[in-house]
């Protein structure tokens, strides 16, 4: 009889350390797993936003350079309907060099000290420069003064009657606005090129989280029969055990 018990505590220690391995490797894989998912899903968002600003700054180029040309030619009376949309525009496209950089910021990482931070903050202000030489007061100077919407802009700009529509101001600030423009579009897609992904990688990290949750199905499954067998051999020691007791 004391052959069978040795046997069965042999086997039920066998199975116990065979559950710690498993254990210990269920823990290992899924800090693995975790960590894997986490730069797949950082991998992607930077894929996302790559795809948003190939999509949308070649438009943008387009549009704001050619908007902003014809609405400063035909601004002439800063009551007018085209200085309005001209204004509009501007603070517009200020909104998306903005929204640009805070892209570059969460999507890309690109530290906020960064020198293409720091290039798209001089953009930012160089737009608040150009909109205060032509129309006298610029976007942030206008927050300050605690304007909040378009028209309490236009009014101020009214009543402070810097308006500067001269055809050599217009030329100047369509060619400053076009070069701002311009550094905006070539530093994005300076910046895309250097993050575009490698596919391979991609595909790596794929083939990755596969596996390791394919590990991790595996040994849970492997676990849960060592438990149920090592409950078993325990309820079988018992029996013999009463068994015994009972004949003798």
């Amino acid at each position: 009889m004391l052959n069978l018990i040795n046997n069965y505590l042999n086997k039920a220690n066998l199975m116990v350390n065979t559950a710690l391995t498993l254990i210990i490797l269920f823990g290992f894989n899924s800090i693995l797993y975790i960590n894997t998912q986490k730069s797949l899903l950082v991998i992607l968002a930077k894929k996302e936003g790559i795809r948003a600003i190939e999509i949308s700054a070649d438009i943008d180029q387009i549009s704001f350079n050619n908007k902003i040309e014809k609405k400063i030619f035909a601004c002439n009376d800063i009551k007018s309907d085209y200085c309005e949309d001209l204004l509009e525009i501007l603070i517009q496209l200020k909104n998306r060099v903005y929204d640009y950089r805070m892209i570059l910021i969460n999507v890309f990482d690109l530290g906020k000290s960064s020198k293409e931070i720091r290039n798209f903050i001089d953009y930012e202000n160089s737009i608040d420069f150009a909109i205060e030489g032509f129309f006298g007061l610029s976007p942030k100077n206008a927050r300050q003064r605690g304007i909040k919407n378009l028209n309490d802009y236009k009014d101020e700009i009214i009543k402070l009657n810097l308006f500067n529509n001269n055809l050599s101001t217009k030329n100047k600030t369509v060619s400053k606005l076009n070069s701002i423009t311009n550094s905006v579009f070539k530093d994005l897609n300076k910046i895309v090129s250097t993050y575009k992904l490698d596919g391979s990688r991609l595909e790596n990290l794929f083939e990755r989280i596969k596996i390791y949750l394919f590990i991790l199905i595996t040994s849970e499954i492997i676990l849960f029969l060592l438990i149920y067998r090592i409950l078993k051999v325990k309820k079988n020691k018992n029996d013999f055990i009463n068994l015994n007791n009972n004949n003798s």
